[in-house]
């Protein structure tokens, strides 16, 4: 089996959901992204990393989302 297979299997043994997180890779620098995984996976079950895309077109909006700074996010909502 693989390893997320395994973590899957081992969330269904013990009757729980699994928990999934999500980090975009490398957000905001390399540095603060692998502190964020490590912090992560002492909690989640699975990590999925995002690989930014620069084509705001070619992916969906809360992709998008998360790829930004909070503060941009909202003046983004906001229109201003």
């Amino acid at each position: 089996m693989s390893r997320i297979a395994d973590a899957f299997a081992t969330c269904r043994a013990e009757g729980r959901a699994a928990f999934v997180a999500f980090l975009t890779a490398s957000y905001p620098d390399d540095a603060r992204f692998l502190e964020a995984a490590t912090a992560v996976l002492r909690h989640a079950d699975v990590l999925e990393v995002g690989l930014p895309f620069s084509d705001p077109l070619a992916t969906a909006p809360s992709s998008s989302a998360r790829a930004k700074p909070p503060s941009q996010v909202a003046r983004a909502r906001s229109g201003r």
